[in-house]
Parts: structure tokens; sequence; C-alpha cells
């Protein structure tokens, strides 16, 4: 499970990195069309980036939450060591032979 966590954020961060070079691929078409002018594309650059920044922001805090939502739902190892002496308990009230 951990490993799929890591993979998503991966994924997250790939994707914000993509964003910003094609935000100033953008910008920088913009000007060079002549649609923008050069402090034009800068700006809509910073804003653009801005709004990456934010929608990273979400998407980290997302991760976060569902990260910790899991982790709430796995067993600690202190747990399982309880129920593992708990099963020994049982098997040997019933005289389980642990080989079956």
């Amino acid at each position: 499970m951990l490993e799929v966590m890591k993979r998503m954020m991966t994924v997250g961060l790939g994707a914000a990195n993509m964003t910003k070079e094609k935000l100033s691929e953008l910008s920088e078409e913009l000007v060079e069309k002549g649609k923008l002018t050069e402090e034009e594309g800068k700006k809509l650059y910073k804003q653009l980036q801005e709004e990456s920044d934010k929608a990273k922001k979400t998407f980290d805090k997302k991760i976060e939450y569902i990260v910790n939502k899991s982790l709430e739902k796995v067993p600690c190892k202190r747990i399982w060591n309880d129920v593992d002496k708990r099963l020994q308990r049982i098997e040997e009230k019933l005289d389980i032979d642990k080989k079956n």
C-alpha cells in the first residue's frame, strides 16, 4: 500500500512539474504570436504559476488525507502481535497441531 501511495505522489509531482513547463511554453508562444506583450506574457505566466501552485497544494492535502485515513485502518505491529499471542493460546487450549 505504501508503494502505491509513493507512486501517486510521484505522478502528482510529475504533473506539477510538467505544468510549469507547459505554462512557460504557452506564455512564450502567445508572446511570439504577438497576442501578448512580453510583460503580459510574464504576468500571465506568474498568474498561471500561482494557480498551479494552489492546485498542487490542494492535491498534496488530498493525498495526505487519503494516506492518513488509510493508515488509520491498518493495524499496527503491536496489535498483530497481540492477535498472534491470543491465537497461540487458543491453539494450545484446543490442542491444535501448528504444523497443520
